[in-house]
């Protein structure tokens, strides 16, 4: 922790954003011990954010080089898209986060894969609809039915729906170029999001539905004849430890403000807000627009009560998913 605070502020941005990727894909490429797999993630999660915040209370200007320096899902994506020539397949799992990485790497390695990983940046803001213009298409639903024609991705065949993986398979056989945008987890993500549901639940529901024959037998099919790289659009926050705001000025700002999300597209924070440091929230320009984010790990009281599971702030478990590389199989 004493290295990484000196690193923050004395490296380059570039190399802290870089220790912090490695450091995120190291904690998270460990294998899970049986039986205790959501407690052993939860321990993790505790370890990103420390992380969280000394980005939140100390170096949030970092934030303002992260489109600039570090390298963004969409970016490998095109990369390579342009670089494998025959044989080709991407899957995009709607907000898989990196506590779901452990489980594709030991179900992968049980089955007999090979699974190269890294991990990437999402887009900001870090959401669906922007992830789907940074590859070159107006929305996800545009990959629907083949509909989904990109000049990133030329002579790509896509769909995108929340079927069940083995209704997938026929749709590509024998096509050597495709994309495939499947809604889940981001629908679970949503779906358990409210009070009294959260982290626990879902993470059940992942680890079912990531070790399931349907699920591997549609990445074997995928990776049959081509390159298959399994990604996310974002990933997405647990709120149950955040730190609740009780000053009734910050408060009020918040709820006006971003009400019950992590971003807002005005620029809400007025000059009265100056004097709060660290800052509740950041207004980033990206290729996107200018928004406002919720910085770190905070959440307010609103109606109906604050979401357990919710995405679009800055926070390292939002912004940086897992990027998985599988070879074909001859």
């Amino acid at each position: 922790m004493d290295e990484l605070y000196s690193q923050i502020l004395k490296a380059p941005d570039e190399q802290v954003w870089k220790t912090l990727l490695g450091k995120l894909q190291d904690l998270f490429c460990v294998p899970l011990p049986e039986g205790e797999e959501v407690s052993d993630i939860r321990k993790r999660e505790e370890v990103v954010a420390s992380w969280d915040l000394l980005l939140s209370a100390c170096s949030w200007e970092l934030w303002k080089s992260w489109e600039k320096v570090v390298p963004r899902t969409s970016q490998k994506l095109q990369e390579f898209w342009r670089q494998t020539l025959t044989g080709k397949a991407i899957l995009i799992l709607d907000g898989l986060s990196l506590r779901e990485l452990p489980f594709l790497l030991q179900e992968g390695k049980k089955r007999g894969w090979h699974l190269k990983v890294t991990v990437t940046g999402a887009e900001l803001p870090p959401d669906t609809t922007h992830f789907a213009k940074s590859l070159g298409f107006p929305g996800r639903s545009h990959l629907e039915n083949n509909r989904g024609k990109s000049s990133h991705f030329p002579h790509a065949q896509t769909d995108s729906g929340a079927l069940p993986w083995k209704e997938y398979i026929p749709l590509f056989s024998g096509v050597p170029a495709c994309i495939l945008w499947h809604h889940w987890p981001d629908e679970e993500i949503h779906r358990f999001s409210s009070p009294g549901q959260g982290l626990k639940t879902l993470l059940h529901s992942v680890r079912k539905k990531l070790t399931s024959d349907d699920f591997w037998q549609l990445i074997q099919s995928l990776a049959t004849g081509r390159k298959l790289v399994i990604t996310s659009d974002h990933g997405y926050v647990s709120t149950a430890n955040f730190k609740e705001i009780t000053d009734a000025a910050q408060r009020e700002y918040l709820q006006q403000a971003m009400k019950g999300g992590r971003y807002s597209s005005a620029n809400p924070q007025p000059e009265d807000t100056d004097h709060w440091l660290p800052p509740l929230t950041l207004s980033l320009t990206s290729q996107h627009g200018t928004y406002t984010y919720v910085l770190g790990r905070r959440k307010w009281k609103v109606a109906g009560g604050y979401p357990t599971l919710l995405h679009g702030g800055l926070s390292l478990l939002e912004v940086v998913v897992p990027y998985i590389e599988i070879g074909p199989i001859s």
